[in-house]
């Protein structure tokens, strides 16, 4: 059933007999090693307190979340494709140690959260610690929720937050791409504790009124204001035109944040409109990194 909000869905209850409306769920724990699975669910179509995904494609889509780990969502490879949710991947804590995810979300795009920071509990309100439709920073501080990216790619096109912590998100290698809001009240980056960045690259694009940075770790952080247009092609690149992110924009966007290990000086950069870039470097999911861009118009 397409369009029904999460609020207005009645939850099951494990000790009842109320039909399931989730895809695949477990009690205790669910492991993925492989094959192909496509889902289309009124409720979460992945859902257990420990999930773990170590290979296989999964093409899921969800009136509520995509996947929900009640405590710890391990990915270790496989690729995942959550063609429409709620919010897209969401746990106390989310491991993401490779594997290509692309996840498209009407709220959050990731969003690690507890029942301790729950504004209400029910499970008729619940979206697992979140406010339906809140601001993004409205939430309680819990440091036991945290996202830990180590490997692998993923790309979030959220129109609520695109990567939702209550407590803090380390990243230590990888690529991840994130278009968030184009709405004021939420942000492309939402953390109540810290976003560390140690290796790897991030790139986020969003509104302006909730935005949050990152912080470097040995890795040049970049953070800067600029009205970047739906359907336009903009490539980010240091002083020699090496291309360190080059992208199509889904949508409009006013703050960009970019940190990464590919990047030398936080000062030695350059982001152009209508780009043009060579061949040369690696594309993943419409994202190319790497190359030379030879045209554009300097927007920043």
């Amino acid at each position: 059933m397409q369009g029904r909000h999460p609020d207005s869905i009645s939850y099951e209850d494990a000790s009842s007999d109320t039909p399931s409306t989730k895809g695949l769920k477990a009690e205790k724990s669910i492991t993925l090693g492989g094959g192909i699975l496509t889902l289309n669910c009124l409720d979460d179509s992945i859902h257990s307190p420990e999930i773990t995904l170590n290979g296989g494609e999964l093409t899921l889509s969800s009136d509520d979340d995509g996947i929900h780990a009640d405590e710890a969502l391990t990915v270790n490879g496989g690729k995942i494709k959550v063609l429409s949710s709620y919010e897209g991947i969401e746990g106390r804590v989310i491991n993401i140690n490779g594997g290509e995810l692309d996840i498209t979300s009407s709220d959050d795009g990731f969003n690690a959260a507890s029942k301790s920071t729950s504004t209400d509990t029910s499970e008729q309100s619940r979206s697992f610690g979140m406010m339906h439709g809140g601001p993004g920073g409205m939430m309680d501080y819990d440091g036991s929720c945290v996202i830990n990216m180590t490997n692998g790619f993923v790309l979030i096109n959220a129109e609520g937050d695109g990567i939702d912590s209550n407590g803090s998100v380390n990243m230590s290698g990888g690529k991840m791409v994130v278009f968030g809001p184009t709405r004021g009240g939420n942000g492309a980056l939402d953390y109540g504790g810290s976003f560390a960045v140690s290796g790897g690259t991030l790139f986020a694009s969003g509104s302006l009124g909730m935005a949050q940075s990152v912080t470097g770790n040995g890795v040049p952080v970049i953070n800067f204001n600029v009205n970047g247009n739906a359907d336009t092609v903009y490539a980010l690149t240091d002083s020699s035109m090496s291309c360190k992110i080059a992208f199509t924009a889904p949508k409009s966007f006013q703050n960009v944040v970019f940190a990464s290990d590919t990047l030398s000086y936080a000062n030695s950069f350059s982001f152009y409109e209508n780009a043009t870039v060579t061949a040369g470097g690696e594309e993943i999911s419409g994202i190319c990194f790497g190359g030379v861009c030879t045209a554009g118009t300097k927007c920043y």
